[in-house]
């Protein structure tokens, strides 16, 4: 098996267990959303536990709030979720150079250096966030949107696919 077969049967499989969770449409919904919202922060390694945390203040399903922010930010997804999050915030900061580029890398290598650290921390994180704080609202409200609709046309399939074993 390769890895695209083995990462497309996990996200299948994921993507099954949200449908199939055993709670109302709009908490796994509102779950996917927040768990969605939650994957687009720049704060990774605290992004589990921050959708924990926040699964238990809107007292959404837990497990639909871990599995969307694993489908949405992992090892493959990561780098393009963030630099897409680094655009956005250097559009809006109406940045004329790049944050990101080759020459900037060199640049920041060479002059690399515990002074400069937080000028260069600075340089990528301003605009990081500042994307990530635009964006992951919207892609958490669209995730829960589609959830809601996904969750609900699966569980009339469902319904309907019990009724008619019942007339047969």
């Amino acid at each position: 098996m390769s890895l695209i077969q083995g990462v497309w049967r996990k996200l299948r499989r994921d993507l099954i267990t949200i449908l199939t969770l055993d709670s109302s449409p709009p908490k796994i919904a509102f779950g996917v959303g927040v768990g969605m919202f939650v994957g687009m922060l720049p704060i990774t390694g605290f992004q589990f536990l921050t959708g924990l945390l926040l699964s238990f203040l809107f007292r959404v399903n837990k497990l639909a709030v871990v599995l969307s922010t694993q489908l949405l930010c992992n090892g493959l997804t990561l780098p393009f979720l963030f630099f897409f999050n680094l655009k956005v915030g250097e559009r809006i900061l109406a940045y004329e150079q790049p944050s990101v580029s080759l020459s900037v890398f060199r640049g920041l290598i060479q002059e690399a250096s515990f002074r400069n650290f937080l000028e260069v921390f600075l340089n990528f994180a301003r605009p990081l966030y500042l994307g990530s704080l635009i964006v992951a609202p919207c892609v958490g409200v669209v995730g829960c949107l589609l959830a809601l609709a996904a969750i609900k046309s699966h569980r009339r399939r469902r319904l309907g696919q019990a009724a008619m074993l019942r007339r047969s």
